[in-house]
């Protein structure tokens, strides 16, 4: 590989007699700059006595160590899903990071179907993108994630493989354009209805909470095998003994379609909403309260336990 360089050059006049001006043939040598291959370079040139000489030249390099080399990232454009049928869009960068051009490169997806997966030739530091998308299934909803892997593969001329591969994590969410249900969840009052051995069903009940002062717990929907990062926060519920009532409260863009509360001073043996104790329905709004009073066989001055479900919506549900 050919550089160009200006280099000073030390040059020796060959038989210089003082009395005759020349031309005189003339040798210059130079020191090779940094980086540069070392070797022994004399030039040649007719000059005259008093000259003062630069030059260019042109040396050799060393030639770089092939190294083929290809990465791939992949990323959703899907931030989550919420239902069977929904798509992931996926994109995949594909970058020829070696120094070598490469061919026959191909992205394969573990379950993804790729629109272009065939790219072909790369150069050295050349990219090119692929997009990919993927169907929600049954089994999807079930596992609560998809997770699948992206795949590069290429040669160099000499028939040297690389390959790079990245993986992409998609989880469910609540879809805000539609109505789920809710329970309250608190933490460490709570117990799942599966180890109350009542249902099999996701939800909870919370208790005993000692009956003084307020209570406040997170309301979640859709949070599938009572997994909270399967579901979404969507507000509070204050069990409050001072005002002695119960306040459902969700954040801004939901509405509650519906509640079902149960109050007791024992845990509820149902897990079954409309089995709860009370009902309310068409409420269609982000705020409902609901008063001790209407829970007549509890005794307030004792532990209670609440179990508390609520279906959420957004503001434009049908």
């Amino acid at each position: 590989m050919g550089k160009d360089y200006i280099v000073t050059l030390d040059w020796s006049i060959e038989d210089y007699q003082a009395e005759q001006p020349g031309p005189y043939q003339a040798t210059g040598v130079f020191d090779f700059p940094e980086g540069a291959e070392p070797a022994e370079v004399q030039l040649l040139a007719i000059v005259p006595a008093d000259a003062e000489v630069s030059a260019i030249v042109t040396v050799l390099e060393p030639e770089p160590e092939l190294e083929p080399d290809i990465s791939l990232i992949k990323s959703a454009l899907t931030d989550h899903y919420y239902s069977i049928g929904d798509v992931i869009d996926y994109e995949i960068l594909v970058k020829n990071t070696g120094n070598v051009t490469l061919y026959n490169v191909t992205v394969v997806d573990s379950i993804a179907i790729l629109n272009n997966g065939e790219i072909g030739t790369l150069d050295p530091c050349e990219s090119a993108t692929v997009t990919a998308y993927y169907t929600i299934v049954e089994e999807d909803i079930k596992r609560g994630y998809v997770k699948n892997i992206a795949t590069v593969t290429g040669e160099d001329r000499e028939g040297t493989e690389v390959s790079d591969s990245d993986k992409a994590v998609v989880e469910p969410r609540f879809d805000p354009k539609k109505c789920e249900t809710a329970w309250a969840y608190g933490g460490e009052y709570a117990k799942t209805f599966q180890e109350l051995n009542i249902s099999q069903k996701w939800g909870w009940s919370n208790g005993p909470l000692e009956p003084e002062g307020e209570y406040v717990f997170d309301l979640y929907a859709a949070a599938a095998q009572n997994d909270l990062t399967k579901g979404t926060y969507v507000g509070t519920l204050t069990v409050s003994f001072g005002d002695g009532e119960v306040i459902y409260k969700l954040d801004t863009n939901f509405l509650l379609r519906e509640v079902h509360l149960y109050l007791g001073n024992v845990q509820t043996e149902v897990a079954a909403p409309g089995q709860l104790g009370y009902t309310g329905k068409e409420i269609n709004q982000d705020e409902y309260a609901i008063s001790f009073s209407e829970f007549k066989d509890v005794d307030f001055s004792k532990k209670i336990y609440v179990a508390a479900h609520a279906v959420v919506c957004s503001e434009n549900w049908e």
